[in-house]
């Protein structure tokens, strides 16, 4: 997920989930020209196969993906 909470504060109706909208989505290629170098990587919704080309075709060094491998049976876990 987002570590930066949504520009404007929307929330999602009957619920008190942050609902991101396209101020709050990454240019990947912007991003690369700020990062000067330096290296970085994307999360929440780059989890995937598709996002991480774009990311590695922009410059970055990869994407970090948490939830994949918390919920996973290796994790450990307790599924309740």
């Amino acid at each position: 997920g987002h570590n930066a909470p949504p520009r404007g504060w929307k929330y999602e109706p009957n619920s008190e989930e942050p609902k991101y909208g396209e101020k709050d989505m990454v240019e990947v290629q912007k991003f690369a020209k700020v990062a000067k170098g330096l290296p970085y990587w994307f999360a929440g919704s780059y989890g995937r196969k598709e996002k991480l080309s774009e990311v590695l075709e922009g410059g970055g060094n990869g994407v970090q993906v948490g939830t994949l491998f918390a919920l996973s049976d290796e994790s450990g876990m307790d599924p309740s």
